[in-house]
C-alpha cells in the first residue's frame, strides 16, 4: 500500500467483521468514502484498523457494532456513525466539516459498547454511562 487505501462505496453496503486492515502495512490511513444519491451503508464488527480512520461522503451511514480499534477516527460532513456495541478503543474522534453549525454531535450517536473516554456527549436520551475506573458503558436504561 501507498500512504492510503480508499474504499468507494458510492451507494452500495458492506460489511468487515473480525478483520485486522492494514495492519503491519506502511498506510498511513484507510478511507471509506460514499458519495450517491443513494445512501452507502458500512458496518464494521470485531476490526483493528489503520491509526486513522476516514469516513466520508454525503449519505454514508456506519454503524460500528463490534469491537473498534483505530487511535483516530475522523467523521466528516454528510456522514453518520452509530457505536452501537464492543469495546471502542479511539484515542481521537474529529469532525473535518465545512458546514456551520455541523459538529461531531450530530452525526456521531453511541448507544452501547465500552470506552476508554467519557461518551456522554453522543449518547442520546433513554440510554445511560456507567462508569468505573477507566472504563464508561453505555446500554440501555
Amino acid at each position: 500500500f501507498n500512504d492510503e487505501l480508499i474504499i468507494n462505496l458510492e451507494g452500495h453496503q458492506a460489511a468487515f467483521s473480525d478483520v485486522s486492515a492494514l495492519s503491519g502495512s506502511s498506510a498511513t490511513f484507510l478511507k471509506f468514502h460514499g458519495n450517491s444519491p443513494n445512501t452507502s451503508r458500512l458496518n464494521l464488527g470485531n476490526v483493528s484498523l489503520a491509526p486513522k480512520v476516514i469516513l466520508e461522503g454525503n449519505g454514508l451511514e456506519v454503524v460500528i457494532s463490534g469491537d473498534f480499534a483505530a487511535p483516530r477516527l475522523e467523521i466528516k460532513s454528510g456522514v453518520k456513525v452509530s457505536v452501537t456495541g464492543g469495546v471502542f478503543l479511539c484515542n481521537t474522534i474529529t469532525s473535518n466539516s465545512n458546514q456551520s453549525g455541523v459538529t461531531i454531535g450530530n452525526q456521531l450517536t453511541i448507544t452501547g459498547g465500552e470506552f476508554g473516554f467519557d461518551p456522554t456527549a453522543w449518547v442520546p436520551e433513554g440510554y445511560s454511562v456507567s462508569h468505573e475506573g477507566d472504563v464508561w458503558r453505555v446500554g440501555g436504561e
